[in-house]
């Protein structure tokens, strides 16, 4: 092993990073195994788990071999497995409700399906970017975000209230004003006291 910051060279047996890379693929397994749609383990608990003991301190060399081993993969501070692409069948990527979709229990009951299972959908489709999380922690599907600013773009509206939008999309307080606070922080609407404003692409 190449010497490093406050370390001199040194040398280990076959055995050692055979037994590690063992290890890593079995940690790997049980947790993508547990968590079927998860797309990656934290890199602390990934070196927790595989790199025991005192080697904790040659972590990131012993990461950097099973990457080069094509072990694992390492993206920042996530470890996953090389070519890992959690597939979701259509029904499990199928979304509804638009502006108001059902909450993710209702969902779940829906479709006979677990909580964690739920959870692991979600939390797949979000980091895909086909779910949004608004501020308020409720979620809907991208494309259905995608097709409000269409709509608010299309009003013609400088500016408008709460109770305007409410009015026009057919939402209620709750969805409304998470949407809005979702709007302004992605700079498609402009908030001006109890108004907002429509913010529009340049030759719009």
């Amino acid at each position: 092993m190449p010497a490093g910051p406050g370390r001199g060279r040194r040398y280990l047996a076959p055995a050692t990073y055979q037994r590690l890379a063992e290890r890593a693929a079995k940690v790997l397994a049980e947790h993508f195994k547990r968590d079927r749609l998860a797309v990656a383990i934290p890199k602390a608990d990934a070196v927790r788990k595989i790199v025991r003991g005192r080697g904790a301190e040659l972590a990131d060399v012993y990461l950097d071999w099973l990457t080069k081993q094509k072990v694992l993969q390492v993206a920042g501070e996530q470890v996953t497995l090389p070519g890992r692409g959690s597939q979701l069948t259509s029904e499990e990527s199928d979304d509804a409700g638009g502006l108001a979709p059902p909450s993710p229990g209702d969902v779940g009951q829906a479709l006979s399906a677990k909580p964690q299972i739920v959870d692991g959908v979600i939390r797949h489709l979000v980091a895909k970017g086909d779910l949004i999380k608004l501020p308020s922690g409720l979620i809907l599907a991208a494309s259905a975000v995608a097709e409000l600013k269409r709509r608010l773009l299309a009003t013609g509206w400088p500016r408008f209230n709460v109770g305007q939008f409410k009015d026009h999309f057919g939402l209620s307080r709750k969805w409304a004003i998470p949407l809005l606070e979702h709007l302004d922080s992605t700079g498609a609407t402009r908030r001006l006291g109890d108004d907002r404003m429509v913010v529009r692409p340049e030759g719009a």
